[in-house]
C-alpha cells in the first residue's frame, strides 16, 4: 500500500498498471480503479501489531510517518505548480483530499502484551496536526512566491 501511495502521489496514475491474474493482461489504472483499491496504509495489518510489539517499543506505523509526510510534501508542492498539474495528478488530488483522515490518521492504538498475557493499550499520536501544518506552510510559501513574482513584474 505504501508503495502504491508513493507512486500515485509522485506521478499520479500515469504508467500505473494492474494485473488481475498471472496470465492476465496489464490494464491502465483509472480513477474508478483507484477508488476501488484499498490504499489506506495505516488500516492494514502490520506484523509488529499482530505480534503485540514484543520485539520493539515502536510501531512500524511510526516508522512510516516521516517517509509518507515527505512524499505528501513533494506532492503538495507539485500540485500547486500549474506545469505539473497533469490529469493523473488531478485524479490523485481528488482521491487524497476526500479521505485525508484515513490516509494520515492523527492517532492510532498501540497494543502490547505484558506478563501473563495482559494487554496494554495506549493511544499514540501518529500524524497529529502535521499534515495540516505542512499544507498551510506550503500554501503560504506559494502565496509568498506569487507575491514576489508579481512585485518583480511591476
Amino acid at each position: 500500500r505504501a508503495e502504491m501511495i508513493a507512486k500515485v502521489l509522485s506521478t499520479g496514475t500515469d504508467n500505473m498498471f494492474i494485473c488481475d491474474s498471472l496470465s492476465g493482461p496489464l490494464r491502465d489504472v483509472t480513477e474508478d480503479m483507484l477508488n476501488d483499491l484499498d490504499l489506506h496504509v495505516f488500516e492494514g495489518e502490520f506484523s509488529c501489531c499482530t505480534l503485540k510489539h514484543r520485539q520493539s517499543p515502536r510501531c512500524d506505523k511510526e516508522a512510516l510517518r516521516r517517509p509518507l509526510l515527505g512524499i505528501y510534501c513533494h506532492y503538495l508542492k507539485k500540485s500547486r505548480c500549474s506545469e505539473e498539474r497533469t490529469n493523473s495528478v488531478i485524479v490523485a488530488m481528488n482521491f487524497f483530499s476526500k479521505d485525508k483522515e484515513r490516509m494520515f490518521p492523527t492517532h492510532f492504538q498501540f497494543t502490547t502484551e505484558g506478563k501473563g498475557s495482559v494487554m496494554h493499550e495506549e493511544t499514540r499520536e501518529l500524524f497529529g496536526p502535521l499534515v495540516q501544518m505542512m499544507e498551510q506552510r506550503i500554501a503560504s510559501r506559494v502565496d509568498e512566491g506569487e507575491r514576489s513574482v508579481m512585485h518583480e513584474e511591476t
